[in-house]
């Protein structure tokens, strides 16, 4: 399918995708999970309601959390199907204040919104440090 196209080469590439990607993907899944399982019993908005179009707005980006994951376990074995959980990886930023929010009280969600943004960007240094292909900081040296 992709042989007279420009993705011919990356079918050749024998570069695989780490596991820490996997766990980070896989984090706001499981969240997205307790979000499903704590919001299974409510009621579900009626069609000409304002949450309705909310309603069906999250049901959609949960549905593209589980396409990326899938894209990105499939990730671990090549290259380019890592790259095309890239394109679905938006979700994960619109539909984790949702999930954190659904999930844990007021107070708590606060919490772990803070911890996720740092973490978020430690996982950012992480990757932009190892990632030495374009060479990015490669004059540069973590500390830890």
């Amino acid at each position: 399918l992709l042989e007279d196209s420009v993705y011919a080469e990356y079918m050749e590439i024998e570069q695989q995708m780490g596991i820490t990607r996997l766990i980070v993907t896989a984090i706001p899944l499981i969240l997205t999970l307790f979000y499903c399982k704590a919001t299974s019993h409510a009621p579900k908005p009626k069609l000409d309601s304002p949450e309705y179009l909310s309603y069906k707005m999250t049901n959609l980006l949960i549905n593209m959390q589980f396409i990326s994951f899938g894209f990105t376990v499939l990730g671990l074995r090549m290259v380019y199907f890592a790259r095309l959980s890239m394109y679905f990886e938006i979700t994960n930023a619109l539909l984790l204040p949702v999930a954190i929010r659904g999930s844990f009280d007021r107070q708590s969600a606060k919490t772990i919104k803070h911890i996720a943004i740092i973490l978020y960007f430690l996982y950012f240094l992480y990757q932009t440090y190892t990632y030495s292909t374009y060479g990015y900081f490669n004059d540069f040296r973590l500390v830890f």
